[in-house]
């Protein structure tokens, strides 16, 4: 079984879930509190396909065999999760995962795949978070975009903006970057817990004749992954000030050389200052 299993795994890799058969996992997240039931639902679009999977996958780990179903009313769980977890299939193209109580530990991804002899296809997968006793789930409380650092202005040819989601647990956010209401793929880093609560942050890079362009809008939007009660936030481009990146290049090293010399006018000041109290305090002293 372990051999036949690593087949098709690969042999997913190569068509992946975008050819053939279409496998549906409607539930992106799914909360719930521990001691909580909760059903995973899954299905395909294809009746020729008779076997069905459920996998387990928690971070930074690989995919764990939970149950492979032969037809309608078959079931067959690996012993490691008979005891916690059933399933009900009606019907050749669903099947329906359950957990019977949830604890902390069953925090994972679940995958579903359906297979007929070598082609296995997978669904995009269900994130389930247990929370513990006395956790509250909390959607994004705040959206905020901060404009490019003034230095990055004049380096190059690109700057970036940045979206920062605030107040909301668990960890599991998804921020959407829009350049006038098209979507826009930025680098969203990790959360970052601090309290009771996480925030996130996503980097959009632009061109500078999309930034510097007030008809342009910048648009970010955060929730929940999957959930479509989301907080967003908008700036627009700035107006060019008509001069060239090199040119406001030279313009700023230009007023740095003129602050050191006003620096290095000043303290040569001070010496001479310093020199002639010095010296009339040696006249003084003397009469």
């Amino acid at each position: 079984m372990g051999g036949y299993l690593t087949v098709l795994l690969l042999l997913s890799l190569l068509v992946g879930p975008n050819y053939g058969v279409k496998v549906t996992q409607v539930q992106k997240l799914l909360i719930i509190k521990s001691g909580e039931a909760a059903e995973l639902y899954c299905e395909h679009d294809d009746s020729s396909y008779y076997n069905m999977f459920w996998y387990q996958q928690k971070p930074d780990q690989g995919l764990k065999l939970m149950l492979h179903s032969l037809n309608v009313g078959s079931e067959d769980l690996e012993s490691d999760y008979k005891d916690n977890w059933g399933t009900e299939r009606k019907f050749v193209l669903n099947s329906t995962l359950i957990l019977k109580k949830g604890n902390v530990e069953d925090s994972a991804t679940y995958f579903c795949a359906t297979s007929h002899r070598d082609a296995q296809y997978f669904g995009e997968g269900t994130l389930l978070h247990v929370m513990e006793k006395g956790q509250e789930e909390k959607n994004v409380a705040n959206v905020a975009i901060f404009r490019p650092n003034p230095k990055e202005q004049t380096d190059h040819g690109y700057l970036s903006i940045v979206c920062l989601a605030s107040g909301f647990f668990p960890e599991h956010v998804q921020l959407q970057w829009k350049v006038n209401k098209k979507e826009r793929d930025g680098s969203q880093g990790k959360a970052i817990k601090t309290g009771d609560t996480y925030s996130i942050s996503s980097r959009l890079s632009l061109t500078k004749n999309e930034y510097y362009n007030p008809d342009n809008t910048f648009e970010c939007s955060a929730g929940l992954r999957g959930r479509t009660d989301v907080k967003t936030e908008s700036i627009r481009g700035e107006k060019s000030c008509g001069v060239s990146p090199d040119e406001l290049k030279r313009i700023v090293n230009n007023g740095v050389y003129s602050y050191i010399l006003i620096l290095c006018k000043t303290a040569l000041y001070g010496l001479i200052v310093t020199a002639i109290v010095l010296r009339k305090k040696a006249i003084a002293n003397a009469y």
